[in-house]
């Protein structure tokens, strides 16, 4: 616990007041909802229950030929500006502007204009050769993914997408 910060319970609220039933995004993002969700868990919190967005797992459905689907693989690939990889910030933005050319992506390629679309086309064709298991163990705890979703959260503020909204 940092000195005069507020505590894991207040922080967690706040986060989950921010967010309401927004969709979320991220990068890889099942491993955050599973910081998340430990977190609320431990604070009597009502697990996420939000739809979530993870440009990793868009990136394997719209491309599962591409070898990797690092973050910064990918912004090198759709050209988009990664100057600090894996810090928060800079991370978050790119993640926005990646969400962005995928979401154009897949409307353009395959109709996809909303989410829920994302939804059923996960798991068809060649995507499950890309696909990992989700489960993981976690030692520990970094708090530097609060402040990722935080700052995705402003990065996409106005992109925010509730099922069967437009992408586009």
């Amino acid at each position: 616990m940092v000195h005069g910060a507020k505590k894991e319970a207040e922080v967690l609220a706040m986060f989950k007041e921010f967010t309401g039933d927004a969709v979320l995004a991220g990068h890889n993002v099942s491993f955050d909802m599973g910081f998340l969700n430990a977190g609320y868990e431990r604070n009597d919190i009502d697990l996420i229950d939000n739809p979530v967005i993870d440009t990793l797992e868009l990136s394997r459905m719209l491309h599962p030929e591409y070898k990797n689907h690092k973050l910064d693989s990918l912004t090198k690939r759709y050209k988009i500006n990664l100057e600090h990889h894996h810090r928060a910030n800079a991370d978050a933005e790119s993640t926005g502007y990646l969400l962005y050319k995928l979401e154009k992506e897949a409307a353009e390629n395959y109709d996809m204009v909303n989410v829920n679309q994302l939804n059923d086309r996960v798991g068809v064709g060649e995507f499950y050769k890309q696909a990992r298991p989700s489960t993981c163990g976690l030692n520990g705890a970094n708090p530097s993914w609060f402040e990722e979703f935080i700052q995705i959260g402003f990065s996409l503020n106005d992109r925010i997408l509730l099922p069967d909204t437009a992408l586009a």
